[in-house]
């Protein structure tokens, strides 16, 4: 729930650090493959964030291991 929680701030978070969709596109693609964040509870979250235009190219990978 903490990275959703972030996930719903990172719009506001970029304005002072831009390269913060990759930094946390990165944190989550590898805790997904390691299977430390559950799918269902990240998904809604990746697609406001999708919605809102925040860094799309980097939750591309995690877009797709979570269809996976």
């Amino acid at each position: 729930k903490g990275f959703v929680a972030v996930l719903q701030d990172l719009p506001d978070i970029t304005i002072d650090i831009p390269m913060a969709p990759k930094i946390v596109g990165g944190v989550l693609e590898k805790l997904l493959e390691l299977e430390f964040v559950s799918k269902p509870i990240l998904a809604p979250a990746l697609k406001e964030l999708e919605e809102a235009g925040c860094g799309r190219q980097a939750f591309e990978k995690v877009q797709a291991l979570i269809a996976a």
